[in-house]
C-alpha cells in the first residue's frame, strides 16, 4: 500500500454506532457469562508483546518454570502468538538486551575508588597497618569484580540474539503457534478509523503512536479470527492496562471492556477475558517467587518503556518535586528534634511546600498522558501528602486541647514522609530519564 493510502482517514461520528456494537442488546442483557475459573482449564491463551518481554527480568529458575508452562500449553494446542506481537517482540528485543548492557556499564562506571591515608605519622599505630592491609585487599576485590563485570559484558555481547529468552521461545514454539488476521491493509485502516472515531476498543488510546494504533487493532482482529476458527473461550495475556482494553478501578484492571467481550462472543460464541502475565503464571501453577518476579519485571518495564508519554511536562512541576524532596528530607531529619510533647511539622514553609506539591500532583494524576503505573505512583504520592497535612492538623488540635499524646499520629506522619520521599525520588528519576 502506498504511503498516501496508508493513513487512517478521519470518519464522521455515527450517533447510532452502539446499535452496531450491540446488535442484539436483549440477548447480551440476558446472557449469563461463564467466570474465568470455569474457562481456565480449557481456554485458549493469546500472548501479547509485553508479556513476551517480561521474562527478560526474571531468574533462570523462573525461566525454567515459564518454559514448563509453555511446553504444556503448546502440547495441548492452547497457546498462540499473533504475528503482530511477534513483529513487536523482534522490534523491542534489542532494547531489552541494550538495557542489560547498560546495567553492566553502569555498574562498571560506578565502581568505588579506594582512598588511602598517606600519613607517615600514623605508621607506628597497628590500626594504621591494619587499615593499609584492608585497603590492598579491597583494591584487589574491586579489581576482580571489575574483571568479572567485563567478562559478563563480553558474554552478553556474544549472544547475537541467542539470548536465553529468545532461545527458550525457539525451543518451545513452532510455526503452528503463530496466527494472523485475514484483513487487507485497507480493511484494517478502515476498522481503525471506525473504532477511533467512536472511541471503540481497542487501539484508540494509541492513535498518537507512530503506527497510529494499528498494532492493537491488528492483534484484536487476529484474536477474532482465532475465535471464529476454534470457537473456544479465549484469554488475552497482556500487561496493557489502558482504558481501550480494560475497565479500571482504583488504578487496577478489573475486567475486559464489555464491547470486546460482546464482539468476541458474536464472532466465536465463546467468552473473552484479559489477565496480566503474572496472573497467567499464577493460575497455570507457577511458584510464588516466579509470579512475584514476573510482576516486578512488568512494573520495571512499564516504568522504563519509551512508549510512555511523559512529554509536555512543565518546568514548574520539576521544581516543585525538587523542593518537595528537599523539604521531606529536612522534615525527616528534624522530626521530633525539639523534644516537645506533641511532635508534628511546625515549619510553616514546609507545610506550604507539601500542600502545593499535593495540589499539583493531584491534577497530574488525572491526566491521560501517563501510563497507568506512573499515574498510580503520582496518585499515591499525592494521597500521602494529603494525609501528612491532615495529620498535622490533627496533632495541632491535640496540642491545643491537651488531648492524648498523639504518639501514634506522629509515628504515622513520619512514616508517610519517608514513603512520600522514596516515591518522589522514583518519580523524579523517571522524569529525568525520559524528558
Amino acid at each position: 500500500m502506498s504511503p498516501e493510502n496508508s493513513k487512517i482517514e478521519e470518519q464522521a461520528v455515527d450517533p447510532f454506532i452502539y446499535s452496531e456494537v450491540f446488535k442484539a442488546p436483549e440477548k447480551a442483557f440476558l446472557r449469563q457469562h461463564k467466570g474465568f475459573v470455569a474457562v481456565q482449564p480449557s481456554c485458549t491463551y493469546v500472548i501479547d508483546t509485553n508479556a513476551l518481554l517480561v521474562p527478560f527480568g526474571v531468574s533462570t529458575r523462573s525461566l525454567d518454570e515459564i518454559k514448563t508452562i509453555y511446553d504444556r500449553l503448546v502440547r495441548a494446542a492452547r497457546i498462540f502468538i499473533p504475528k503482530q506481537c511477534a513483529r513487536e517482540f523482534l522490534k523491542n528485543r534489542p532494547i531489552k538486551v541494550r538495557e542489560i548492557h547498560e546495567q553492566i556499564n553502569t555498574a562498571l562506571s560506578t565502581l568505588p575508588a579506594v582512598r588511602e591515608i598517606p600519613q607517615w605519622s600514623l605508621e607506628s599505630l597497628p590500626e594504621y597497618t591494619a587499615c593499609i592491609g584492608q585497603t590492598k585487599i579491597l583494591k584487589e576485590q574491586i579489581k576482580a569484580y571489575k574483571k568479572s563485570l567485563e567478562d559478563l559484558r563480553a558474554a552478553v555481547h556474544k549472544w547475537n540474539f541467542n539470548d536465553p529468552i529468545s532461545t527458550l521461545y525457539s525451543n518451545v514454539f513452532a510455526e503452528d503457534n503463530f496466527c494472523d488476521h485475514s484483513k487487507t491493509s485497507k480493511e484494517l485502516l478502515e476498522d481503525c478509523a471506525l473504532r477511533f472515531a467512536h472511541s471503540l476498543p481497542p487501539g484508540y488510546k494509541d492513535k498518537g503512536k507512530k503506527d497510529s494504533g494499528v498494532g492493537d487493532v491488528a492483534i484484536w482482529q487476529t484474536i477474532l479470527d482465532l475465535g471464529r476458527r476454534t470457537k473456544k473461550d479465549l484469554v488475552f495475556v497482556t500487561n496493557d492496562e489502558k482504558a481501550d482494553w480494560v475497565v479500571r478501578a482504583a488504578d487496577q484492571a478489573i475486567c475486559a471492556r464489555y464491547e470486546l467481550v460482546e464482539e468476541y462472543f458474536r464472532e466465536a460464541g465463546a467468552e473473552f477475558f484479559i489477565i496480566s502475565f503474572s496472573k497467567f503464571l499464577d493460575v497455570e501453577g507457577a511458584s510464588e517467587p516466579t509470579v512475584s518476579q514476573a510482576a516486578e519485571s512488568a512494573l520495571k518495564s512499564s516504568l522504563s518503556s519509551a512508549t510512555f508519554d511523559l512529554g509536555a511536562r512543565t518546568e514548574a512541576l520539576d521544581l516543585e518535586l525538587a523542593d518537595l524532596e528537599e523539604c521531606l528530607e529536612g522534615v525527616i531529619a528534624g522530626y521530633g528534634a525539639d523534644d516537645s510533647e506533641y511532635v508534628y511539622i511546625q515549619d510553616k514553609d514546609a507545610i506550604v511546600t507539601i500542600e502545593l506539591a499535593y495540589a499539583s500532583l493531584a491534577r497530574e494524576a488525572d491526566k491521560d498522558r501517563y501510563q497507568a503505573t506512573v499515574r498510580g505512583l503520582i496518585k499515591r504520592i499525592s494521597e500521602d501528602l494529603q494525609e501528612i497535612c491532615s495529620l498535622n492538623g490533627i496533632l495541632k488540635y491535640l496540642e491545643a486541647r491537651m488531648k492524648h499524646s498523639g504518639d501514634a499520629e506522629s509515628a504515622q506522619q513520619l512514616e508517610l514522609c519517608k514513603t512520600a520521599l522514596h516515591q518522589t525520588k522514583i518519580l523524579r528519576g523517571i522524569r529525568s530519564r525520559y524528558l
